[in-house]
């Protein structure tokens, strides 16, 4: 089956104050960092949401939010509605240390547990922002973006499958200034433009 890797962008970025997909880490914008993660995995690559790109990412195709939906919900149903047979590994562009391996890792409990989504679980709850959707959770996704409800209740599902990653680290989220300051500190070479 085709695997499309989604990065998930957008949102107001209330808590950064600045759009988290331009910031830079490692020599690399967020949506390069995930983008690159992702491409080992996947025959293609899109970017959720109506964006600009950064410099780094202006190789990599777009596409707008499920219109009426807002937040993740919105990203992951345009994605799932824009190529349905496929299967979608989704991660969310604040996530800068998700890595090859863990996407890798990801994908293969998916195809182990051969369930409609795979979602992790990190600190006791699913984490539908770093996911593996097939094409058969389209209809719950799609009742949730048409119910303005979020993806998390996804994790509860008997057809879906949660596993407790083996580095939860690199799922961390990066939503605030002190949480971006905390991973540049890891960093000395990063900018934070």
């Amino acid at each position: 089956m085709r695997v499309v890797g989604g990065i998930l962008t957008g949102g107001s970025s209330r808590r950064m104050g600045r759009p988290k997909h331009l910031i830079e880490h490692r020599g690399k914008s967020f949506t390069r960092s995930v983008a690159d993660a992702l491409r080992p995995h996947c025959d293609d690559l899109v970017v959720l949401g109506d964006v600009t790109l950064p410099d780094d990412a202006t190789d990599l195709a777009t596409l707008p939010d499920r219109e009426g939906a807002r937040g993740p919900i919105a990203g992951i149903a345009a994605a799932l509605a824009s190529d349905p047979e496929a299967t979608w590994v989704v991660v969310a562009c604040d996530m800068p240390m998700v890595d090859s391996n863990t996407v890798g890792w990801l994908l293969n409990e998916h195809r182990r547990a051969a369930k409609a989504a795979t979602l992790p679980w990190v600190d006791d709850r699913p984490l539908p922002t770093c996911a593996v959707y097939g094409p058969a959770i389209r209809p719950a996704v799609e009742h949730l973006a048409e119910a303005g409800r979020g993806p998390i209740s996804l994790g509860h599902r008997d057809d879906v499958h949660t596993v407790t990653p083996p580095h939860p680290e690199r799922l961390c989220n990066v939503n605030t200034p002190e949480e971006l300051e905390a991973i540049l500190l890891d960093d000395p070479s990063a900018t934070s433009r």
